[in-house]
């Protein structure tokens, strides 16, 4: 983000930035010098000076990718892990993983801190992908199965996570937010 601090003449006051709970680090700018490191107030990290027309203040919020649970009482998540990169929450679509049906697919959250952000166009877009391992897990054709015949391959499988906005564009797909974990 950037913006431009245009008072009549210079003067001196405090400029507050919003850094989001989702962002660890953030760095602030003013005319292109980095400023010191400071620790957000409240979700607010503030720059007192003296401002004088045209100083320009950039920040730059660490986007992050982490994995994240849902409330235990939200039954159908139990086990599973979702994907977010800054604000964006992820998901899995089947156009990216043709031979894995999305919801035969498994990850930990030690795979998705490791994930390596590449950019993907989708519908003419571009948006920021995520690569990250994960795990099939093989089902049986019966509706029932014991749970010793449930079965997590031992060699991983890559995983293309888009973020959930951009789902839904490239045909008719299965798609997965929470995935399980092995």
């Amino acid at each position: 983000m950037e913006i431009t601090v245009n008072p009549h003449k210079s003067v001196e006051f405090t400029l507050a930035l919003r850094v989001p709970h989702w962002s660890r680090d953030a760095v602030i700018r003013i005319n292109g010098q980095p400023q010191g490191n400071s620790s957000p107030e409240s979700g607010y990290l503030r720059v007192r000076r003296v401002w004088s027309p045209c100083d320009r203040v950039e920040l730059e919020l660490d986007m992050h990718v982490r994995a994240m649970t849902s409330h235990p009482l939200v039954i159908n998540n139990h086990q599973r892990l979702a994907v977010m990169r800054g604000p964006l929450v992820y998901c899995l679509e089947s156009v990216d993983q043709p031979d894995l049906p999305v919801h035969q697919l498994s990850t930990t959250s030690e795979d998705i801190d490791e994930a390596v952000a590449e950019g993907l166009q989708i519908a003419g877009c571009g948006v920021i992908a995520l690569r990250l391992a994960g795990r099939r897990i093989e089902s049986s054709d019966r509706l029932y199965a014991p749970v010793a015949e449930r079965k997590v391959t031992d060699s991983p499988v890559e995983m293309t996570a888009i973020p959930y906005f951009a789902w839904a564009n490239r045909g008719v797909s299965q798609m997965t937010v929470w995935v399980a974990q092995p």
